[in-house]
This record gives structure tokens, sequence and C-alpha cells, in this order.
């Protein structure tokens, strides 16, 4: 008699394989990692081609514009909304 063996994890690929919300939060998370290791690669690369000084310069204008961007944003799609 040959006994076949019930696998959880096999189920719940599949589950998740099958559901596009799962599917869609797992490109998310991935998109997301990718990025991460091409930023840190690129920081890499960047600090062997500039100096101490240009490297933070270019790191704080970077965090200064992702700081601007929302800030900038701020009640506009709520305005549009009201007086349109």
């Amino acid at each position: 008699m040959i006994r076949k063996t019930f696998h959880w994890g096999q189920v719940r690929i599949k589950f998740i394989a099958s559901d596009p919300m799962h599917m869609n939060s797992l490109y998310l998370m991935a998109s997301t990692g990718i990025l991460a290791v091409i930023g840190f690669i690129f920081w890499i690369i960047a600090a062997r081609a500039y100096t101490p000084t240009q490297i933070g310069l270019g790191g704080s204008l970077i965090s200064l514009g992702g700081l601007l961007i929302p800030v900038s944003g701020l009640g506009f799609s709520e305005t549009l909304i009201r007086f349109l």
C-alpha cells in the first residue's frame, strides 16, 4: 500500500498563486526589494566614483526631494475635488 502524503506547503503555494490579490502583493514586495538592492548597488558604485562631500550632497538632495514631493501635494486632491 502506497501512502500519499499531504503537503501543506504545496496547497498554500497553489492558493497564493491562484489569488490575484496575493500575487499582486508579492509583486509589490518583490519590486520594493529589487529597488532596495539596486539603490544599494548604486550608492556603492557612486561612493567609489565621487568624493565623500559629493556623496553627502547628493544623498541630501535626494532626501530633500523625497520630503518635498509629498509635502507639495498636501491638500491638492481635496481642493481639486472641492472646486470641480
